[in-house]
């Protein structure tokens, strides 16, 4: 049975999240958008909203990419401002892809190559970090501009509005008169008691809260015991006679240039473990996990797809 959800964003004000709580399924959140990583001004205030009163809720981001780099600059704002909430969306990650406000033509509209790398440029990078992916665009979009195999790895977030007498069916679009989609925005003008104003509402036709939380749980990596650090046995060397020392003479102390670090990070993916990171660095497991303990926690044995770790040179 498809669920019922909405997609909000500054747009909404401050949307009474709680007078929606019982007509709605889910909330799907705009995070922020633009590749300088603007952050919504109410993105925090719906997240903590949707969390506290115990909404299911998912995040997009509005691309203005016009290359892979800018891709790149988004999809990195977009991970450092949904970190706080790792564990707790379960309707995915979105990455919005259109051309609403005119930006991408005046500027030059990209090549539809270049905006199929754009999305598979975002959503790899979200991906590698450990969350569920896919990309919003209209059903034409998808259809023309988005058509090709670049972006056939990713779920996609159809919007299509059904329409009677050129106006949009609003609610009265049947959920079951779709099949080939697994999360549909069929209208920008729902009405829904507790919000004064129109809404875009979505069916979700996948049970995004079980895929996520099994895919949280397949993400856990079980390292097993860490490998011990093997001590090199002692070489069997003749006894000496003793030497014959000369007078000592005092030590004098000299000054040590100071100890320069080189830190780098390391992004857990899957098949990672704590010994195959130290290796790769030639360091030792349990260098990493002393430097990060508050991160991995009091298990060094279990790391999750893409926790950040410290590594120290």
């Amino acid at each position: 049975m498809a669920k019922l959800g909405i997609d909000i964003s500054t747009h909404q004000g401050k949307i009474d999240l709680a007078a929606l709580k019982d007509k709605i399924d889910f909330v799907i959140i705009r995070v922020g958008f633009g590749v300088s990583g603007t952050i919504d001004n109410k993105f925090k205030r719906n997240a903590d909203l949707c969390k506290s009163l115990g909404i299911p809720f998912g995040f997009y981001w509005y691309s203005y990419a016009l290359n892979e780099a800018g891709a790149e600059a988004e999809a990195n704002a977009f991970l450092k401002a949904i970190e706080p909430y790792r564990n707790d969306y379960s309707y995915g990650c979105w990455f919005d892809m259109e051309d609403a406000d005119g930006y991408k033509a005046k500027k030059g509209m990209p090549s539809n190559e270049m905006l199929r790398k754009i999305c598979a440029k975002f959503c790899e990078i979200v991906e590698d970090a450990g969350y569920y992916v896919g990309i919003y665009a209209s059903q034409s979009w998808f259809k023309n501009q988005l058509n090709g195999d670049e972006i056939k790895p990713y779920d996609k977030w159809i919007a299509q509005w059904p329409a009677s007498n050129g106006q949009q069916k609003g609610l009265a679009v049947d959920p079951n008169s779709k099949s080939d989609r697994n999360l549909w925005q069929f209208t920008s003008m729902a009405v829904i008691d507790g919000y004064n104003g129109r809404l875009d509402a979505n069916y979700a036709y996948l049970d995004y809260p079980a895929i996520i939380d099994n895919m949280r749980k397949n993400d856990m990596v079980d390292l097993g015991e860490p490998e011990e650090e093997r001590e090199e046995a002692p070489e069997n060397k003749p006894e000496h006679s003793p030497q014959i020392l000369p007078e000592e003479k005092p030590e004098v102390e000299i000054p040590q240039p100071p100890i320069v670090e080189n830190i780098e990070t390391h992004i857990v993916k899957r098949g990672d473990s704590l010994s195959k990171i130290a290796k790769k660095y030639n360091t030792t497991w349990q260098k990493i996990y002393e430097n990060n303990k508050d991160v991995i926690g009091d298990n060094p044995r279990k790391i999750f797809i893409g926790q950040k770790l410290k590594i120290i040179l």
